[in-house]
């Protein structure tokens, strides 16, 4: 086969493996290929895979699993408490501290926050925490000053945009 029906056959094989085996069909139609699923190949290669890397639940237990969960911080006090045992626990000064937001649709803000570092993570529920005055001084006091840092290392993907959307993250004391 030539490059693009290589590229396309490859494709077919990602999609199988994620499941979507009706896209893969889809795309298998639109360009004049033959496209079978089989149930027994993908169970075995499921196997393969499962046997190849490491799972969840073979390295944590339900509890311990469920302990490493962050709570979602919504509240000034316990961004405030919360950022303190992380950043004790954290690699200070320097870092690195991981950054990600999430967002849904076309808003221009953020829904969620989350930092991290190797031993701590904290979810930010953004728009909880700055419907309030205190709320916003509390997060320019902790993730700000984290942030304005220049001896942190801050690292993720697309960080210039999560920023971006954190900065324009606005309830009714958004310029405070």
């Amino acid at each position: 086969p030539d490059a693009s029906q290589e590229i396309r056959i490859f494709a077919l094989m990602r999609l199988e493996e994620a499941g979507e085996h009706d896209a893969a069909h889809r795309l298998a139609t639109l360009w004049n290929m033959d496209y079978v699923y089989d149930e027994e190949a993908m169970l075995a290669a499921a196997a393969a895979r499962r046997k190849k890397y490491i799972q969840f639940d073979e390295v944590f237990s339900e509890a311990a699993a469920a302990a490493m969960i962050p709570e979602l911080i919504s509240d000034p006090q316990t961004l405030r408490e919360s950022f303190s045992e992380f950043w004790k626990q954290g690699p200070y000064p320097r870092g690195p501290f991981g950054l990600d937001a999430e967002w849904e649709g076309d808003v221009q803000g953020v829904d969620l926050l989350q930092l991290s570092h190797p031993k701590r993570a904290m979810l930010l529920d953004i728009p909880a925490l700055i419907s309030s005055r205190e709320g916003v001084l509390a997060l320019k006091e902790t993730v700000g000053a984290l942030l304005d840092s220049s001896d942190s290392v801050v690292v993720g993907f697309a960080c210039r945009q999560d920023l971006s959307r954190l900065r324009h993250s606005q309830g009714k004391h958004g310029d405070d």
